[in-house]
Formats: C-alpha cells, structure tokens, sequence
C-alpha cells in the first residue's frame, strides 16, 4: 500500500489520523489511578470511554465519569442495554450520567450467556435504546454504536449489516424531525445527538478498509431510497478506528478470541513480531498497533492524493475520523504510547511489513 507514497508524506498522515485519538479506562484501571489530572499523554478535552464489563457496578461507572469530567476531559459512557431490566432503569442511569456531566454515550447491546434465552420483552440490542427517544430527550450531543469490520462470535454477518443500516437509518430521521422542528417551533430543541462507529479492535488494516468501503456504499445507497429529504442534505456516520493499545501478546490474543478478532490477522500479528524483534520470543513482548494504524491512514493518503472527493464536499471518499486505543496493556501505557505517535516521536518502518517503532519506549 505505502509503495507509492513518499515517507514524509506517510509519516504526515499517519500524525494526522492521531489528532484527537479517544482512550477507553475501566472502572478497575481508574480507581487505581489517585488523579486524571496532568497525567501524561492526556490532554484537556480528549474522549475517555469508561467501559461498563459485564457485572460491573453502574455507580463505579457513574463516578468514573465524573472524574474525568472534573479533570477536564470528555467521558464517554458505556450503556450496555442488557445490563438494564427496563427503559426506565437506563432513563434513570442516562440522568445520573448527566448530573455528572456527560454528554457522549455508547449505546450498545452488551454481553449475554448464550445459553440462556432471552426473555420476552427484555432488552437486547441498542436499537432499543436509540429508538426510545431518551438519547436526545437527556440532551447527550454524541452517541457512538459498535462496528465489527471481522464479525461478532455470536451473531450473522447480515444481522450485523442490517443493525448498522438501522442505526443509521434512526440517525436521518432525527435529523430530519430535528429539521422541520426548526422550520415550525419559535423554540427548537437543541440538535440530535451526532452518530458515529467505534469499530472493535482489529490488528490488520485490510478488513477494516474492507468494511469501511461496503458500510460507506449500502449507506449511500440507502440514503440515495429516501424520498422526504435530498440524500446531500444528510450525512453519513463517521468510523472511530478501535486498535487494542500496546499489550503483552498473550493478553491480546485473549481478548480477541472473546471479541471475536479474525484469526488471520491474529496470525499476521504473532508472525510480524517474531520477525521483527529478537525479544518477541518472550510471551511479555508488547504488542502494538502501528502497522494497522499505519495502513488505515495511508489508505486514506491514497484516497485524497487520487483526487477522490472529500465528505465536505458532498460525496464521502472515506469515513474515518479516528482512532480509539483499547487500554488492554494499561491506561498509563496506552496514553504514552498513543501520544508519542500524535506528536510525531516515530520513525517509519521501511520493511518487515511496514509500520513504525515508537522512539524511546519498550
């Protein structure tokens, strides 16, 4: 992919890609940390998702969220709707949520046991919640909904498909009614929430590029079957790119069998480290994201440099906005790692599969 592309031009667009990357923290990793205030790497303002795993206490979450709120940053709450026995239980958890100051959520269906059937009526997909109208009805000015550019264990590639269309699909709507309220009411209410994906975790660029490129035509071709509204006056869901930040390899491999990560690129993954590092060898060798930060941002350099045209400009080229860093290796060591390569403290990898090492960390 970078065969065409001068390294300064690359090592530029992979700077730019990191502008305003996203970190997520568990309740567990924050309350080990005694502030979020001057902590390295973390800059006023970034998004900090607060991740609600299963089980987990919703008032650690809460809390969480109003930690990093008061240290000035941006916290994104996790709203997992089976973790909810009702609508009422998340309206009452969304307005805790707002209390504490936040004003972004990920609205996401949430683990289950399989085994287990799901009631009738119980909550199970996020669809409910954003169909429900309390995203908008709290004020929330953002809400994010899960990507799977390699699948989900669990669940038909064309449910997946058809679950983002919805989403989508919601989204055109509110705008829509958000339009003509302005057009009819002295008093509009404030605009819906902006939608975007967070996609889950991949070590390979291709399948994200992939799936970026069919998510962007069935949506434009959606849109394009609207009738009420011309489809230029409405746009399409930006994509957060998720990357699992540095890791010891073994850790990594857990997770992504849990998350459902293609087995390719987990190949790809161990095979790359073996060749490129001596210590590899050693299961604590941490394992980093740069090659598929890499090649997601050059494809994007490719895009604009082929004189595709630009979202702004009506019709999208490409939907990445971002990246989110899962914080599997630790939150400390994610921030370092991630702002490193924001401030351009990198040198590009010319082979051994392409990339680029970090300057000064191991």
């Amino acid at each position: 992919m970078s065969g065409h592309l001068s390294s300064a031009c690359r090592k530029e667009a992979i700077v730019r890609f990191m502008q305003d990357f996203s970190v997520e923290v568990t309740p567990s990793q924050a309350a080990r940390l005694p502030s979020f205030e001057n902590l390295p790497g973390l800059r006023h303002g970034t998004r900090v998702n607060v991740a609600s795993l299963p089980g987990a206490d919703h008032g650690e979450c809460i809390d969480t969220c109003r930690r990093l709120w008061a240290a000035g940053l941006r916290p994104v709450a996790h709203v997992p709707v089976r973790a909810f026995p009702s609508l009422q239980r998340i309206d009452e958890h969304l307005a805790r949520l707002r209390m504490v100051g936040v004003e972004d959520v990920l609205a996401l269906a949430g683990s289950t046991d399989p085994t287990t059937p799901t009631k009738d009526g119980a909550l199970h997909e996020a669809m409910q919640l954003l169909g429900s109208g309390l995203i908008d009805d709290h004020g929330f000015r953002s809400v994010a909904v899960a990507g799977h550019p390699e699948g989900h264990p669990t669940v038909p590639a064309a449910a997946l498909e058809k679950a983002a269309l919805r989403k989508a699909q919601w989204w055109w709507s509110a705008l829509e009614e958000a339009d003509g309220a302005i057009m009819t009411a002295p008093d509009p209410a404030a605009p819906p929430a902006s939608l975007h994906f967070e996609t889950q975790f991949c070590f390979d660029a291709a399948p994200i590029v992939a799936w970026e490129q069919t998510l962007r035509r069935r949506l434009q071709t959606a849109l394009q079957a609207k009738t009420n509204t011309p489809s230029s006056l409405l746009p399409l869901p930006s994509i957060r790119v998720g990357v699992a930040g540095p890791a010891k390899l073994p850790d990594l491999l857990r997770f992504a069998k849990i998350s459902g990560v293609g087995a390719s690129a987990l190949h790809q993954l161990t095979n790359s480290k073996s060749n490129n590092s001596s210590s590899s060898s050693s299961p604590t060798f941490p394992a980093t994201p740069d090659r598929v930060i890499a090649g997601v941002a050059e494809h994007q350099l490719l895009l604009q440099q082929t004189g595709v045209p630009d979202s702004r400009a009506g019709t999208p080229s490409c939907l990445f906005r971002g990246v989110h860093f899962y914080s599997f290796g630790g939150f400390a060591a994610t921030l370092r790692w991630a702002s490193a390569v924001e401030r351009g403290d990198f040198d590009l990898r010319e082979c051994g599969g392409g990339g680029f090492e970090v300057r000064g960390l191991k």
